[in-house]
């Protein structure tokens, strides 16, 4: 299992980076970054380094790898958007332009049509 979210973090950054990149070339990066906790896995995207801030992108489940997008920093949604170990490898929490309701980050809904 934790090969399958270390391979999930990784994609997490190479779509981020590649946004990034593609939208805002002038614009510093910032970091992916892990961090295991007893039930859930945190993904964060922020400027760690320098002062500690980030925003929480996902929390994976550590036993099943359920893929729950944040209620609060310390908290996932109740309701799974994906699993790490799906035929996508996750990519389907990521949210799609046509599927109503999901409240996927909108650079996630823009790199699904881009197709990275």
């Amino acid at each position: 299992m934790e090969k399958a979210i270390k391979a999930y973090a990784e994609l997490v950054e190479k779509r981020y980076n590649d946004y990034m990149t593609h939208s805002f070339p002038s614009l510093k990066k910032e970091y992916v970054k892990m961090i295991l906790g007893r039930k859930y896995t945190k993904i964060l995207i922020g400027e760690f380094p320098e002062d500690g801030n980030g925003s929480v992108h996902s929390f994976i489940n550590n036993e099943t790898g359920d893929i729950h997008k944040p209620n609060s920093w310390r908290a996932p949604h109740p309701k799974a958007r994906g699993n790490v170990n799906s035929e996508t490898k996750g990519t389907e929490s990521f949210g799609t332009q046509t599927l109503s309701g999901n409240n996927a980050y909108y650079w996630i809904k823009y790199l699904n049509g881009l197709n990275i």
